[in-house]
């Protein structure tokens, strides 16, 4: 869908579902609540009453994003492909499998309190009354519906529902990823044999590192974790029986990739980065203490992918019981991030495990049955049916859609997502079922007049996220949400557990240990989907939470800025962003912080690996020019003119190390040695690790994809830290590691000084002349973020001059004090409606002007802020908001 813009003006087959009863209405009926527009068109609501607040507010979401909203309640029920063609039914059969029937959906519903289930419906009478005009009058309705064949059909409560399951699903749900850990553990043991797999099996999935960076600092807080004591790492009799199914086990690993894969790159077309794929959003807490005013100050960054439109929609929300500006994922009523008259919040993914994959014994004499506490039990299976479109022929109208049946099947457990004639794997969820009450919990967030009330509200949350938050009479908190499993005694969380009744979860983890602080000794927080806190287990999800963590740039970027004087101010806040977004983390290692130690980083190792070279080595100066070709880069520091948020001046502000920034507009990065490092990275990568890991080698993947934050650079779950844990020779758990780099499969025994040079060698050899006067060949082409369309409007690029980012595809910072202070960005703009005449005046332009006509529209209108590191205004009262119109 992210090229539909190509054919929008080709006409499918009709293939919307049944619509029902419609909504009668006048083209001149308006919602019952006030809206006015600011400067970027975003709405501001004021009504009298939370009734006419919550239908004007489903009048103007659907307003701006009608078919992104189309979009969602079609992605939460599976059936995107009816429109979207084939590329989307994978994506649709894992919704229908993983999540709710109709029935389900509505009852999900009817368990709501009553507030809940009145906001659902007054949205949805919004929503309606806007689709009952846009049928009437053609520029109200979005191109895509003429395009794709149908007219949308009313809005209804459970569309609310299904769209709520799938979003915070999507960045709330972590784990079972138990059976593809199965698979390569098995897999490295046939070519190292078990001891030595169990130790390259620990250091690639630690269930704690003691030196990974927290939120929670650790002087302050630690956590003694049961999931620690209780478990039997490669607990024997599991991993027996498990072999036992091991062909199982393989062939389920290679279905569930397929389908990850399959789903990702669906979402992401979407706009939608799932957190299973990349690890997404950051935020900075400081305490008045340590601010030039003495007011906290929050700086929230959700990073859920770069589409047009947005996935987040802004609105200001205020009605007797609500007074909240912010943004929400176009889909229903309220506010997920923003502020209040009072305090502030933002969210981050929170990674912690819930949900676990189970190892279903068949009947050999039916294998819809499984074993349970020695009985055979029936699963229960229901057939689906998709009709999916095929795309249209380029000269044609499209053909008929074809019909697939697809049958899903549960265990007590939860859904099966592979089964053969012996086992079947299942995901047990400890949110199932409780997303709507989760989601219900956040919308409400923007009503909470105190701590207490909030914190109550996050104890409501189900999925695993991270809410951070700073209110104006000083206090700064970080609570960790979710539902935590306890985990049966003597097993290893990380594999498969057997489904036969003797690994039963033993419960939840009680609320009150959640992690979680309040106004912190040292004045400041930081998150970027890193650990919660000290002792906290990881789990199963492989290279996360290690030695080297994207948050340290964040942590060292504040260091460095109270180091200077003491203080910080929201243009500080910015820096720190601004630093953390536009360098490699991870090239110059990180510096000490909480009580761990400074780590240089492999670059370190190889630089003393060259100078150690004999002079016999006729390639000894060249290696010695390309290492310092990337130290050159590795070390630099480069200004930047910045515009203060406050004053709009422009300063000068340096950036550390690693800079991934082109700052002549040349399309390049300015030091070429960046593309050095990167291939002598990636080769690296192969020559330590192939050996051992085979097939299941991870491999660095700098550039990011289109749609994406971040490649490499600036992934959370980093391969750095097991290559820096080879480096020392002792994993995390403190045990000595085995020689990765010896390669097993030669005569040879390689160190690591040698893996070192000889990437470096094959690096430049791969490169060509990179010490020449003018290194073409190690010239480093600007990382680009690209805005794929969800929809009719082009896809949009930024960084063609100055470089892509890793940030919030949303961010706002906000400075509480009696009055607050809250500027924010939403790349690349408010509005998602491209009607007929738009999009004609938009495919006759070009170039400038067609920027000029989707900037007008407010489609592309902050693309150019968010490139630079500004900020619009985000008002507030409603004198504010017509200030900024």
């Amino acid at each position: 869908m992210r090229r539909l813009a190509l054919g929008l003006l080709t006409a499918l087959l009709l293939v919307g579902g049944p619509a029902g009863a419609q909504t009668t209405c006048t083209p001149l009926d308006q919602p019952p609540g006030t809206v006015l527009r600011d400067a970027h068109g975003v709405p501001h609501i004021f009504a009298n009453t939370m009734d006419d607040l919550l239908v004007t507010n489903g009048y103007v979401e659907a307003q701006d994003r009608l078919f992104e909203m189309e979009i969602f309640r079609r992605a939460g029920r599976g059936t995107l492909s009816a429109v979207l063609g084939s590329s989307f039914l994978e994506m649709d059969s894992s919704i229908r499998r993983d999540l709710y029937t109709e029935a389900e959906r509505q009852a999900q519903f009817d368990a709501l309190p009553s507030a809940d289930q009145n906001s659902l419906s007054k949205f949805a009478d919004g929503v309606n009354l806007y689709i009952c005009q846009a049928r009437l009058d053609s520029s109200k309705m979005p191109a895509e519906y003429a395009a794709l064949g149908f007219l949308p059909a009313d809005w209804s409560a459970l569309d609310s529902v299904a769209a709520a399951d799938f979003l915070i699903g999507v960045f709330g749900s972590f784990g079972g990823d138990e059976v593809r850990n199965a698979a390569l553990f098995f897999d490295v043991k046939s070519r190292v044999g078990t001891a030595r797999a169990k130790r390259v099996f620990n250091d690639h999935f630690p269930l704690f590192d003691p030196e990974s960076p927290t939120t929670i600092p650790q002087q302050e807080k630690t956590y003694d974790d049961p999931l620690l004591h209780s478990t039997r790492q490669f607990s024997s009799r599991q991993l027996r029986v498990l072999e036992t199914y091991l062909s199982s086990i393989n062939a389920a690993a290679g279905v569930s990739s397929a389908q990850t894969q399959a789903v990702a790159r669906a979402a992401e077309v979407l706009g939608v980065q799932p957190g299973h794929v990349r690890h997404a959003s950051n935020a900075i807490l400081v305490s008045g203490a340590l601010t030039d005013t003495g007011n906290p100050i929050l700086l929230g960054g959700p990073q859920v992918g770069y589409a047009i439109p947005s996935f987040f929609f802004e609105v200001g929300l205020h009605a007797p019981g609500i007074d909240a500006v912010g943004v929400v994922p176009p889909a229903g009523p309220g506010i997920v991030i923003g502020r209040t008259q009072n305090f502030a919040y933002t969210i981050t993914s929170g990674i912690s495990d819930q949900v676990d994959t189970y190892l279903e014994v068949l009947n050999p004499a039916n294998p819809k049955q499984y074993l349970f506490n020695g009985t055979y039990e029936d699963m229960s299976c229901r057939t689906e049916t998709f009709t999916v479109q095929e795309p249209p022929p380029p000269a044609g109208s499209g053909g008929a859609p074809m019909t697939v049946q697809r049958e899903f099947c549960r265990t007590r457990h939860g859904p099966v997502f592979y089964s053969d004639s012996s086992a079947a794997f299942s995901h047990a969820s400890a949110h199932r079922n409780l997303e709507l009450v989760s989601a219900a919990n956040w919308l409400r967030m923007g009503q909470a007049t105190s701590l207490t009330e909030f914190k109550s509200l996050v104890d409501g949350m189900s999925m695993s996220f991270n809410f951070n938050y700073a209110d104006n009479q000083g206090t700064i908190a970080y609570f960790h949400a979710g539902i935590r499993p306890l985990r049966p005694s003597r097993t290893d969380p990380r594999f498969p557990l057997i489904g036969t009744g003797g690994e039963e979860w033993q419960g939840f983890l009680p609320k009150d240990q959640m992690p979680g602080i309040v106004n912190p000794a040292q004045g400041w927080l930081t998150n970027w989907n890193n650990n919660p806190i000290r002792g906290w287990s990881s789990s199963d999800i492989r290279e996360l939470w290690g030695t080297e963590h994207r948050v340290q740039a964040l942590q060292d970027g504040i260091l460095r800025e109270l180091a200077a004087d003491g203080k910080l101010s929201v243009d500080d806040v910015n820096l720190v962003m601004y630093q953390a977004a536009k360098k490699d983390e991870y090239a110059g290692g990180r510096g000490a912080f909480d009580g761990r130690p400074a780590i240089a980083g492999p670059f370190v190792a190889l630089s003393a690996a060259v100078d150690a070279l004999p002079a016999s080595d006729p390639d000894r100066a060249s290696l010695s020019g390309g290492r310092d070709l990337m130290a050159a880069w590795i070390t630099a520091d480069t200004t930047v003119p910045m515009t203060a948020i406050k004053s709009a001046a422009t300063v000068n502000r340096t950036v550390h190390g690693a800079p991934l920034i082109d700052t002549d507009g040349d399309g390049f990065y300015e030091y070429p040695g960046a593309e050095l490092y990167e291939r002598w990275r990636e080769i690296l990568q192969h020559r330590v690790f192939d050996d051992e890991l085979g097939q299941f080698v991870d491999a660095l993947h700098y550039d990011p994809a289109p749609g994406a934050n971040t490649g490499d650079h600036g992934g959370g779950d980093t391969q750095d830290s097991v290559l820096v844990h080879a480096l020392s020779g002792f994993g995390p758990s403190g045990r000595r590691t085995i020689r990765y780099f010896d390669d097993i499969t030669t005569p040879q025994r390689e160190t690591a000084a040698f893996q070192l040079v000889e990437s470096l060698r094959q690096a430049m050899t791969e490169l060509g002349d990179c010490l020449a006067a003018t290194p073409v060949t190690c010239r480093h082409a600007n990382h680009l973020n690209v805005f794929s369309s969800l929809g009719a409007a082009p896809s949009q690029t930024i960084g063609q001059t100055r470089g892509g980012v890793d940030r919030g595809s949303y961010n706002q910072i906000i400075e509480l004090g009696p009055t607050l202070f809250s500027v924010n960005v939403q790349p690349p703009g408010q509005s998602g409606l491209v009607n007929a005449s738009l999009l004609a005046q938009i495919q006759a332009s070009s170039g400038a002007q067609q920027r000029m006509i989707m900037d007008q529209a407010h489609l592309t209108d902050q693309l150019e802020i968010y490139e630079r590191f500004e900020y619009k205004p985000m008002p507030f009262t409603m004198a504010e908001v017509m200030a900024a119109q």
